[in-house]
């Protein structure tokens, strides 16, 4: 049988929980996140994972490092380990850099963290996976009231939100801009998993599907690699690690093609799709590579703005595979306490509230634009240290001038007397 990826994956996972003491290695080290690790005791692991044996015919050297290669491990010679501290933990093929000298005194050169050198006691036999694991449980939540301290969102919608991303696994939070979207995504995120399982990438007109899945990208020393993107990367994350959650954030998603950038993943996001019979080879993929699927405990959140004429439409096979949530402007009660809470006089923070309502009213009723064109409350979120009557005024009047009348004059190009009047009608807020 032959060891796959998924097997040395398994390897490494049962190494950093189980901790058994291992020998150094005498003159090469896998590079993985971070961590260092002896070949051939990895592929004595994986081996047993994946034959029932417990031991590795090779040698140590360039035939276990050729096979540890072929499957997307980077192994370096302990020569070059201490110009590998300042590496990324998320770069798995990326070399030392091409400028770090060779050649300095053994007095200068850092000596590479390596385990002590111990006898090696193999661990209990753990077999890889081949069902899927329970849904993932990920311990303590973040209290819903902490996270939803500084949102304009009621603490039973960030519930609701919540359990819906858990169902459905796929979620697209959308509303204009303003709306404070990617906070919530990143604290939907935080009541799943911390931070060193949730990866955030920024979409835009030059996203590629390289970028989240897998593709040939300019080596350092010349020529092209196959690399692999942030959702592969994190997919196999979590793979490996079946009982935490692992969180994909995809900001602006229509801001790039979003099918072209997803691809194959777009089919394997729904909930029901999360098992091996759905698993699909990616071409680009090296030709031994596993077929991909996406783990029950794998989540995507993408953000958008529907309104946004200028960007890439959603088609409806993407539309069917995220739920989809809206974010909305927030003038009422909540967006009232923040005010009063950061000293702002009721009475003032009441007329500004009463003003964005009525100038969003009337951008909603007009059929040229509609409800996804709102102003967010964001603008007004941050009043001046002076709250006196004089200090607030001009503060707002700021607002106006530089953010809000620039989009209303845009919004309105055809009725500038309807721009001037809502600029008014919030400049008047006394």
């Amino acid at each position: 049988m032959k060891i796959t990826r998924d097997h040395i994956l398994a390897a490494l996972t049962e190494i950093d929980r189980e901790r058994p003491p291992l020998p150094r290695s005498t003159g090469y080290d896998i590079v993985f996140r971070g961590r260092l690790y002896p070949p051939v005791q990895v592929m004595r692991i994986a081996h047993r994972l994946a034959t029932g044996v417990d031991e590795w015919p090779l040698p140590g050297g360039a035939q276990t490092n050729r096979l540890l290669e072929a499957e997307g491990f980077t192994v370096v010679s302990k020569k070059k380990l201490a110009l590998l501290k300042n590496q990324p933990p998320d770069s798995l093929e990326a070399p030392p850099p091409r400028d770090a000298p060779d050649d300095l005194p053994p007095t200068e050169r850092p000596a590479p963290a390596v385990p002590e050198k111990r006898d090696y006691t193999p661990p209990e036999p753990v077999p890889l996976p081949t069902t899927l694991a329970a849904e993932p449980e990920p311990g303590e939540p973040t209290p819903i009231e902490f996270l939803t301290a500084d949102l304009f969102l009621p603490p039973a919608r960030f519930g609701a939100l919540l359990e819906l991303w858990r169902r459905r696994k796929a979620l697209v939070l959308q509303g204009p801009p303003g709306v404070g979207k990617s906070l919530l995504a990143r604290r939907l995120a935080a009541a799943l998993t911390d931070a060193g399982r949730t990866s955030a990438v920024q979409l835009h007109a030059a996203s590629t599907y390289d970028d989240l899945l897998v593709g040939y990208r300019p080596a350092p020393g010349g020529g092209f690699q196959l690399r692999e993107g942030a959702l592969l990367r994190l997919a196999q994350r979590a793979h490996a690690d079946r009982a935490r959650a692992y969180v994909l954030i995809l900001d602006e998603l229509n801001r790039a093609p979003p099918a072209a950038v997803l691809g194959e993943a777009l089919t394997l996001l729904p909930a029901e799709a999360r098992t091996p019979a759905y698993a699909l080879r990616l071409p680009a993929a090296a030709p031994d590579a596993l077929p991909l699927w996406l783990p029950p405990n794998f989540y995507v959140v993408a953000t958008l703005n529907p309104a946004d004429r200028t960007l890439a439409p959603l088609d409806y096979a993407l539309r069917r595979r995220f739920a989809f949530a809206d974010v909305v402007p927030e003038f009422g009660g909540r967006f009232l306490a923040w005010l009063t809470e950061r000293g702002v006089p009721v009475a003032f923070a009441e007329r500004l509230a009463g003003a964005m309502k009525r100038v969003n009213e009337g951008i909603a009723a007009d059929a040229a634009l509609g409800p996804g064109l709102r102003l967010g409350h964001s603008y007004f979120i941050d009043p001046p240290a002076d709250k006196s009557a004089g200090a607030l005024a001009e503060w707002v009047a700021r607002i106006v001038e530089f953010d809000v009348a620039p989009l209303l004059n845009e919004l309105f190009a055809d009725e500038p007397a309807t721009a001037r009047r809502m600029q008014a009608e919030i400049r008047s807020t006394r």
